[in-house]
């Protein structure tokens, strides 16, 4: 989602503009109800806020909620099947494995 790569970049230069930072938790809030983030793009906003020292309550609700649904939807896979699991080495997303290990964490 594209308000993650504006929240990263904030977040790299320490850019804590209360009212930019306002907006774009409400653009991520309705993208997390919306279900529109892949797991990197949830688990860069959720750290670019955490690294600004912003939270809101009913940000974190959506978030919350948006983690459990990734992480429900990876379980549902069936990625903790080992015999499956050997057999689709090959096709996994590393980088899409790394953020699930992120959310999870």
């Amino acid at each position: 989602h594209q308000c993650a790569f504006v929240l990263s970049a904030m977040a790299r230069v320490d850019f804590r503009d209360q009212q930019t930072l306002n907006m774009l938790a409400k653009r991520c809030r309705k993208a997390a109800r919306r279900g529109e983030f892949n797991e990197t793009s949830l688990c860069v906003a959720i750290n670019s806020f955490a690294k600004l020292d912003f939270n809101h309550p009913s940000m974190h609700r959506e978030f919350t909620e948006a983690v459990l649904k990734k992480l429900d939807e990876a379980l549902a896979q069936g990625l903790g099947d080992r015999v499956d699991l050997t057999l689709r080495l090959d096709r996994l997303d590393l980088f899409s494995l790394q953020s699930l290990v992120m959310l999870a964490h």
